[in-house]
This record gives C-alpha cells, sequence and structure tokens, in this order.
C-alpha cells in the first residue's frame, strides 16, 4: 500500500515560497525561527521531519521504516530558536 501525503501538504515550490514568507514575517519582527520540513512516508505513512533547519531535501528517508523516497511534496513546523543567531538562508537541495 503506499500511503497518500497529509491534507495540507504542498508542491515543494509553493512550499519553499511558504516558508521563505515565514521566515521573513519573523525576521522583521525580530523573531528568529528555523523551518523544519516533513513529509509523508508513502511506505509506512508515518509522517517525517527532516533533522536540518531550513532545507528541503530532494530525498527523505523515514525514521520508522528506513524507506527513501523523492519529497515531492511536504509540510513545515516552525522551531522558536530565542536568542540564537538568525536562522541560516532557505533553500531546496536537490
Amino acid at each position: 500500500m503506499i500511503h497518500p501525503p497529509r491534507p495540507g501538504d504542498l508542491p515543494r515550490t509553493d512550499i519553499l515560497a511558504l516558508a521563505q514568507q515565514t521566515l521573513d514575517v519573523h525576521a522583521a519582527l525580530n523573531q528568529p525561527i528555523h523551518i523544519h520540513f516533513k513529509f509523508t512516508c508513502p511506505a509506512c505513512g508515518e509522517r517525517c521531519v527532516m533533522s536540518q533547519p531550513n532545507i528541503l531535501y530532494a530525498d527523505g528517508e523515514c525514521f520508522a521504516c528506513g524507506h527513501t523516497a523523492p519529497v515531492t511534496v511536504a509540510g513545515f513546523l516552525v522551531v522558536m530558536i530565542g536568542d540564537a543567531a538568525p536562522a541560516p538562508p532557505l533553500f531546496s537541495k536537490n
């Protein structure tokens, strides 16, 4: 069985644009954040989060089953980083 993406997940270009907008809004408010992209494993259905902040990798590895698959749609979560240095720039890693 192939598990579909979660409702609300967006294609790569759209999720990157939304993530950049989110980073920009928080930067303007002097609120440093990190973006962690997430995807649904097509093999087991587990929701997986990329460990490196602000990077949307072309492929994701499931922490639960170890399956690696292309990440064509994704979501993200925002992590407030408090007094830390400004967040690294956002990019897509192909």
